[in-house]
């Protein structure tokens, strides 16, 4: 007997996030399920770019990917819960501003 694990990846994308859809999200399962959740009220083109790629990547390999702006810490805190996987793709002073970097940050229960 097989036992499968849901995995649920959460993938926090600031305005210039220095990756690319595979790197972030290559290890998604087909069949799996991914959020993207973009930081802020209006996307950058950076961001646009990679959730474009991101979409893409889903399609091609068979997951579910689900993208969504966040604009408050409580909604990126109501975001985090359920997320197995969490990577974050935001600079040092969007992770302070977004409570991602300090001492107790938001986090979501096993992430990793």
């Amino acid at each position: 007997m097989k036992t499968v694990t849901e995995t649920r990846t959460l993938v926090i994308l600031g305005a210039r996030p220095r990756t690319n859809a595979s790197d972030t999200l290559g290890d998604v399962p087909a069949g799996g399920d991914a959020v993207l959740v973009v930081l802020g009220l209006h996307p950058t083109p950076d961001q646009q770019r990679l959730t474009e790629d991101a979409l893409a990547l889903a399609a091609e390999r068979r997951f579910t990917l689900t993208a969504e702006m966040v604009g408050s810490r409580e909604l990126l805190q109501e975001r985090l819960r359920g997320a197995t996987v969490v990577r974050i793709a935001a600079a040092r002073g969007e992770r302070r501003w977004w409570n991602l970097s300090s001492p107790d940050p938001i986090s979501a229960p096993g992430a990793r």
